[in-house]
């Protein structure tokens, strides 16, 4: 059987393990499939396996799906699959006795990649691992480590893509290209789905967006769909609005996927009705979603919670009527959910049984950290009302500086305002100032 060593070397970087295996594996997993689709499905994924005489992927995922394997089909593969590296072996022979220094690179990977094309994972990463040891130059060992990374996301192997995306960070601090770079960045983002750690997952594709050049191991649209859902569940509303809603890039693809578009859009919006509508769609393709589905429940929940706070945040109080309509769905089920969220600390409210009501104390963000900032400071309540606690920490010359401030720059100036409200407005900015001055003073 003849091999095409440039093919099998270099079309591995971008090819190699194929992620729509990954995708028919995933599918298989699901409890909730049709008979129909579990056989088509099943059917499509051995013809891709029988492709490339996958024997050892074929023999992991009917380990793993509990599936008796077909010994017939088995040593089939296996018997191509060995000529395959008979080939291949001959062709390190040949380049070790000639040392053809143009053919070096492609051969010291050659038997790395096969393992690597058969979804021989243990095989693959052993022979990956020697290669690297080797004298071999910055971008070899970065393909080398995005190559590994991608097996383990492949394999679902959380261990080694942890280990590997670490050290793939330090090589590429030697020199990685922006290419290189760039399909990093969406390896760890997967990475960061994956273990749930969804706002740096967020951040990170917004910004690969417009950049993105990982279609070895996820598709643009793919991308876009995981940006929608993860800025839902994390984003500010600014962020939705600027990088998201109104991004050029991401609405090449939104535009025409009118679930995705109006499933954001009617959550920006307070179209809460349709939002409940659209999330019946979007959660069954993040349940057949190989990295987010193993998340589902938690996105059920965290989306619905983000919508509620947003509903319940410009009210004081709100009648259950009132919010059920608002979402088009029951009062039961409002009083259901918004008692299931407050006993989990989710929501900060509290319901009225008596009035049919919702009592809401969503905390105001600026509020928050105007009160942080005073805890900080430290209120003293000093003769103007508004003292700095910065004695007991600063050094001497803040002090002094604090002390010759704040009656000077709080005391005149206010005869002209009456408002008390205006007064203390008035004060905390004066005192912003003066905590600005000290704070400058303190590192001179």
């Amino acid at each position: 059987m003849e091999v095409n060593k440039e093919d099998i070397c270099e079309l591995n970087k971008n090819s190699y393990p194929n992620f729509y295996l990954a995708d028919l594996f995933y599918i298989l997993q699901l409890t909730h499939i049709s008979p129909n689709e579990k056989t088509e499905t099943w059917m499509k994924l051995q013809d891709e396996i029988k492709k490339n005489n996958m024997y050892a992927y074929y023999s992991y995922v009917c380990e793993e799906l509990n599936i008796a394997v077909d010994q017939d089909l088995y040593n089939s593969l296996k018997k191509n699959a060995d000529e395959e590296m008979n080939e291949i072996e001959k062709k390190i022979q040949e380049a070790s006795e000639n040392f053809d220094s143009v053919d070096t690179k492609n051969d010291v990977l050659l038997k790395a990649n096969f393992f690597c094309k058969i979804g021989d994972k243990e095989n693959a990463l052993k022979e990956y691992e020697e290669v690297y040891k080797k004298g071999i130059g910055i971008g070899v060992k970065l393909d080398i480590l995005l190559t590994i990374i991608r097996i383990s996301i492949f394999f679902n192997d959380l261990k080694n893509t942890k280990k590997y995306l670490e050290q793939a960070r330090t090589q590429m601090e030697k020199g990685g290209d922006w290419e290189r770079k760039n399909k990093l960045k969406i390896y760890e983002a997967l990475n960061y789905i994956m273990i749930r750690n969804f706002p740096e997952a967020s951040k990170i594709l917004i910004d690969a967006a417009s950049t993105f050049t990982a279609t070895e191991i996820i598709s643009y649209d793919e991308v876009i769909f995981y940006v929608v859902i993860l800025g839902i569940m994390t984003e500010e509303r600014t962020v939705l609005d600027k990088k998201i809603l109104n991004s050029s890039v991401i609405l090449q693809v939104t535009s025409s996927d009118d679930d995705l578009q109006s499933y954001i859009s009617s959550f920006y919006h307070c179209d809460y009705r349709t939002f409940m509508e659209k999330t019946i769609k979007i959660a069954m393709r993040v349940k057949r979603d190989k990295y987010l589905g193993r998340h589902y429940r938690y996105f059920i929940r965290n989306t619905r919670v983000r919508a509620y706070r947003q509903f319940l945040e410009p009210f004081k109080s709100v009648t259950l009527k009132n919010m059920a309509y608002a979402f088009g769905v029951s009062e039961e089920f409002i009083e259901s959910e918004i008692s299931s969220f407050i006993a989990n600390g989710k929501l900060n409210c509290k319901i009225d049984k008596v009035n049919g009501s919702i009592e809401s104390n969503q905390p105001n963000e600026r509020n928050t950290l105007y009160l942080n900032t005073i805890k900080k400071v430290g209120c003293a309540g000093a003769r103007v009302g508004v003292g700095v606690g910065l004695g007991a920490e600063a050094g001497a010359g803040t002090r002094v500086i604090v002390r010759r401030c704040l009656p000077a720059d709080l005391s005149g100036a206010e005869a002209n305002i009456s408002a008390p409200g205006d007064i203390l407005l008035n004060r905390i900015q004066k005192l912003s100032r003066i905590i600005l001055t000290c704070t400058v003073q303190s590192f001179i």
